[in-house]
Order: C-alpha cells, then sequence, then structure tokens
C-alpha cells in the first residue's frame, strides 16, 4: 500500500475549530478525502461508517481523553491508523498514546508538511487486512 494520497480517507477529531480546519485544509489539497469533526461521539461515529485510512486524534476533548479513544477506534476500524496531536506534549503523553495503538503523535503546533508526512507514513505502515 502506498502512501501516497489517492483519495485515502483522512478524519480529523479536534475539537478546536481553528486546527480542524487548518488540518483539513491542508490534508484535502494534497488529495486527501477529508472529514472533520469537533467530539469524541462524532468521531467514534464517522470511524465506524467511514473506515478512514487515518484518524487526527486530539487527546484532549472535552469530557473525554483521546487516549481513551484510541483502542475503541482500533476496535471499530482495525486498519485505521491512528496519529495523536496534542497542544500539551509530554514524554508520558507520547509514550500512552503510542501504547494505546497510535501510529505517530504530534505536538501542536507542527507544520502542514509535517502532518502531510505523518499520514502518509500511517497509511505506508497499516496493515493490509483480509477482505
Amino acid at each position: 500500500m502506498s502512501g501516497q494520497p489517492n483519495g485515502a480517507v483522512v478524519l480529523v477529531v479536534d475539537n478546536n475549530d481553528v486546527m480542524r480546519t487548518a488540518c483539513q485544509q491542508a490534508l484535502a489539497k494534497s488529495g486527501y478525502q477529508v472529514t472533520a469533526v469537533a467530539d469524541a461521539e462524532g468521531g467514534l461515529g464517522l470511524t465506524a461508517s467511514l473506515q478512514p485510512a487515518v484518524v487526527i486524534l486530539d487527546l484532549y476533548l472535552p469530557g473525554t481523553s483521546g487516549l481513551d479513544l484510541i483502542p475503541r477506534i482500533r476496535d471499530l476500524a482495525p486498519q485505521t491508523a491512528v496519529v495523536a496531536i496534542t497542544g500539551y506534549p509530554t514524554i508520558e503523553t507520547a509514550v500512552a498514546a503510542m501504547k494505546q495503538g497510535a501510529t505517530d503523535f504530534l505536538p501542536k503546533p507542527f507544520t502542514p508538511d509535517r502532518l502531510r508526512r505523518a499520514v502518509a507514513e500511517a497509511i505506508e505502515a497499516a496493515p493490509v487486512l483480509p477482505p
């Protein structure tokens, strides 16, 4: 599987309007099909229905922790890679996110190029599941 966009579906889950829109625009400009949502419940619902290649997941969402969502996303869509993002990065949080199944960890702010690289690498590393 190639890390090139080829219309791959990416879901952005972030309650910050500016960050969510910036991620959506940066990825759409590179050819990804991007859907964005502001809350955990919407993110889980869209993960189940869209089966995205990658979920960009903010670790600090109102009422829930993105760390708790990572295994739920992986249960709903085992082939989906999760890229954790946060404005409050610590080594402990990065390690916890990776242990929960995130494929990458991006501290905010990050550049559009860094985001696109993380998504491409996540797609490249995703397991190919049998139909």
